[in-house]
């Protein structure tokens, strides 16, 4: 028969196994981020160095809370559709500021900036001073991206000729080809597209930005409305504090 000192040793001894086995598998349940993006180059994209300037932004801020990112490439439309519905991801990313997509999503803090404008044909640039002047041109949009509040209420209103497209490239695209007239692009898309894309490159010095610039957006996490989303929201803000107290400012 066994003392009650020996079961105590066996206890121990059995719950040293337990914990040194258990070590690793405890190393592996490091929080996780799970969000969805889309290709957007130099944003955002899967084989981007770094997964693109945004992501590494991102990437960088959740490092400092020690919480891995997951991002799930998806088309726009579908990034956006599975953040509401996949109890999987939290939230997407890119998203502009909006006063609509505030009452439906918690906005994180910046993550940078986006500086969004037309882009045009060379040989027939645009003059205007508004949305209200763009009536005679039919405007290249791309599904679900916010643009700025002038001109998607005059698209919601039926004021303003447009036509979606389902991407940036379809929509620069449609703009070579002559079906829209101005195509709402970011100025850095605009110029990687060009200089990148295959289907565009043959277009190079054939379309060109405007300098009259639209706006000069901030870009961020949008997470869903839930206990998730919050816990993620409240991890990446801090992430994000820490990391812009760590970066030397000149």
């Amino acid at each position: 028969m066994s003392t009650p000192l020996s079961r105590v040793r066996r206890l121990l001894g059995a719950l040293s196994t337990c914990l040194l086995l258990g070590a690793p598998a405890l190393a592996a349940e490091r929080a996780a981020l799970r969000i969805a993006s889309l290709e957007w180059p130099p944003y955002t994209g899967e084989a981007l160095p770094d997964g693109g300037t945004m992501t590494a932004r991102l990437r960088a801020a959740c490092a400092e809370v020690d919480v891995q990112l997951e991002i799930e490439y998806l088309p726009w439309s579908r990034a956006v559709m599975a953040a509401r519905t996949d109890p999987k991801l939290v939230g997407y990313f890119p998203e502009y500021e909006s006063a609509n997509l505030r009452r439906q999503w918690l906005l994180s803090e910046p993550l940078g900036i986006s500086e969004l404008g037309f882009a045009e044909p060379y040989d027939r640039p645009i003059v205007w001073r508004g949305a209200d002047t763009l009536t005679p041109l039919r405007v290249g949009v791309v599904q679900d991206y916010v643009n700025t509040v002038a001109l998607d209420a005059r698209i919601a209103s039926g004021e303003q000729p447009f036509e979606r497209s389902v991407s940036d490239r379809i929509n620069l695209l449609k703009l070579a080809h002559r079906r829209v007239d101005i195509a709402v692009v970011d100025r850095m898309v605009f110029a990687w597209l060009m200089a990148n894309d295959p289907m565009l490159q043959p277009y190079r010095g054939e379309l060109v930005i405007n300098p009259h610039l639209l706006e000069r957006k901030t870009l961020h996490v949008a997470f869903r409305p839930d206990s998730a989303g919050r816990r993620a929201a409240k991890l990446l803000a801090e992430g994000l504090r820490r990391l812009d107290a760590a970066t030397p400012h000149r």
